[in-house]
């Protein structure tokens, strides 16, 4: 019940941090339904460790033992026949990452009708490389990630007629270069805000590449 709440937006900033750890507590204690609304609940929460995790874990109640135990090809109705021994395997609805690794994880997102404006707003937790070409009306966003002894490179592709907002992880954004000189003054690139511990950036069609160096813990 708590899942839904935070995944609409309907939980107080006062109560979010007992919903968001109770949750976790919980691991996937839904159906593969509502592993849905579980996900984009951490995601929203900026709980993208705890919603990696949750992908990838090897237990009986997640998509790697649909494929390494029972052998499935597809999404399953239930995560095990145990705990639906009439389930069948053509299941759309048991396939939440398909949607959930390109909105949350790469972060790819339409901010206006017919994808004129996007957001990219990559939450990759503890993954140190990821590569993903995302379709829309307006031609394929490509976005390339790697991190390697402090530093973080993001390459990206805009399509002709878009628009991207790009979130960069972080605060100061004289720490970014494109193409190895500073964003600012990168053709096609503008700062737009500081937001937390990120750089939001205004970029136009055409392809970049994006670097921080990033302080070692």
């Amino acid at each position: 019940a708590n899942m839904f709440a935070l995944a609409f937006g309907l939980v107080d900033d006062k109560r979010k941090p007992a919903v968001v750890e109770f949750i976790k507590s919980r691991g996937m204690a839904c159906s593969v339904y509502g592993a849905q609304f579980l996900l984009e609940a951490l995601y929203e929460a900026d709980e993208e460790d705890a919603a990696l995790s949750l992908m990838t874990n090897d237990s009986d109640r997640s998509w790697p033992h649909m494929i390494r135990n029972i052998g499935s090809t597809i999404t399953l109705e239930a995560w095990d026949p145990k705990y639906k021994p009439n389930l069948d395997w053509n299941h759309a609805w048991g396939a939440a990452p398909a949607n959930i690794i390109p909105r949350f994880l790469v972060g790819v997102m339409p901010l206006e009708p017919g994808f004129a404006r996007v957001r990219i707003k990559p939450r990759i937790a503890s993954l140190s490389d990821v590569s993903a070409t995302v379709p829309t009306i307006r031609g394929p966003i490509s976005v390339d990630i790697r991190r390697d002894e402090g530093h973080y490179h993001l390459n990206c592709t805009i399509p002709a007629n878009m628009i991207a907002e790009l979130h960069l992880p972080t605060a100061n954004p004289a720490q970014v270069l494109e193409a190895g000189r500073p964003a600012a003054a990168s053709i096609g690139v503008t700062f737009l805000r500081s937001d937390g511990a990120r750089s939001v950036y205004t970029v136009r069609s055409g392809s970049y590449e994006f670097s921080i160096k990033q302080p070692q813990p």
